[in-house]
């Protein structure tokens, strides 16, 4: 598959998130402000997380073979995942109701 059409599909799916994100009113008045932290949070981990595994991960990738880099990603997008969800759940039962 070339690069040009991984590129199409990766702004379609983009495309098809954002809409969703629309649809359900998220960018509406009723979100709480606590909602909309969590996910630009998590949103923020996620583009690090794949960050990590494009770019540095993947020079060492001939070195250390390819079920280790598997593994290794696997492993990094978890981690990240993971302290997303911590970080998450930290923000909600800190919530204060609107109080800043």
């Amino acid at each position: 598959m070339s690069k040009s059409v991984l590129i199409v599909i990766i702004v379609a799916g983009l495309a098809l998130w954002v809409f969703g994100l629309w649809r359900r009113g998220f960018f509406g008045p009723d979100t709480l402000p606590v909602e909309r932290r969590a996910y630009y949070l998590r949103l923020v981990l996620f583009f690090i997380s794949l960050f990590i595994v494009s770019w540095p991960l993947e020079l060492y990738r001939k070195e250390i073979g390819e079920v280790a880099y598997v593994a290794t990603a696997v492993a990094v997008l978890g981690l990240f995942f993971g302290i997303g969800w911590v970080a998450t759940k930290f923000m909600f039962r800190n919530y204060s109701g609107g109080k800043p």
